[in-house]
């Protein structure tokens, strides 16, 4: 598969006229650090986002193209341990549940549980700024008699 080419562009990122291309991106001199401190967190958001448009992409593509899909694994470039997260995850967190203020990775600690438990610890991780590992100590350290009974756990497998 052909990699497309990122052109040179400009743009202005929040109030800063930079350039980037595939390999570099151009900072003005007299940026203000609290610029360069907002534009790495915009950046940090990305490259979160861009694992949700690759697993929901991936998702889509094993749908509509079957056996095909896999050329799409081969040709994304990524450890296919990675791939096999991200599609998990994609799977399993539903897009109302995903929250834009928390990594990709925070998700990937709630992907196992029910959804209303996924809602609860992603909310509690937003509230607390929790990091995904304080996140991932949490959830395995509830108590016993929050996980689901087997009922639950075979209504969710239906589901």
């Amino acid at each position: 598969m052909k990699t497309q080419s990122l052109a040179v562009r400009s743009f202005s990122t929040l109030g800063v006229k930079c350039t980037l291309d595939e390999t570099s991106l151009l900072v003005p001199d007299g940026t203000s650090f609290e610029d360069v401190e907002r534009m790495l967190e915009a950046m940090k958001g990305l490259r979160s986002c861009t694992l949700w448009w690759i697993g929901d992409l991936l998702l889509f593509s094993e749908r509509a193209f079957g056996e095909k899909y896999a050329q799409l694994l081969d040709a994304a470039d990524f450890e296919y341990s990675t791939l096999r997260n991200v599609c998990y995850v994609t799977t399993h967190v539903a897009p109302a549940v995903r929250r834009k203020e928390l990594t990709f990775w925070h998700h990937l600690e709630v992907a196992a549980l029910p959804p209303d438990d996924q809602k609860k610890f992603l909310e509690i991780a937003v509230d607390q700024k929790l990091s995904a590992g304080a996140l991932r100590t949490m959830i395995r350290n509830k108590p016993k008699d929050d996980k689901p009974n087997k009922a639950e756990t075979f209504e969710l497998a239906l589901r």
